[in-house]
């Protein structure tokens, strides 16, 4: 874990109410196609449904912001949001992408037809 911490600059933040964790966000540096570009993951972004909409979820976003703009990060990609979350995004500026992908234990099983 220390060694991810370090090398892809790997962070949880935790939201508490007292001793309970109550939500969290993952962030780390992301590694994709645009390699000139650096660009910060934000992952697992969960708040418990019994302490939604009281701003821990934008207080998390907040905080993500903040480190990855320390990082020098010229852009975040939210890896997934529910639709709930998403609300926070838009809100802060985030833009709907489009991504495809294809599961490994996919690649193969589709047969080219014959030219």
């Amino acid at each position: 874990m220390n060694e991810a911490r370090k090398k892809f600059n790997y962070r949880t933040t935790a939201a508490f109410d007292g001793d309970k964790i109550i939500g969290s966000a993952s962030n780390n540096i992301f590694f994709g196609v645009e390699p000139c570009q650096k660009t910060g993951g934000a992952w697992a972004v969960y708040v418990h449904p019994e302490y939604r909409r009281h701003g821990i979820g934008t207080r998390l976003t907040v905080e993500m912001e903040k480190y990855f703009k320390e990082l020098g990060c010229s852009q975040i990609r939210l890896i997934y949001a529910s639709d709930n979350g998403r609300r926070i995004y838009q809100r802060k500026g985030f833009k709907q992408c489009n991504w495809i992908a294809l599961d490994a234990d996919e690649i193969g099983k589709f047969t080219e037809p014959e030219i």
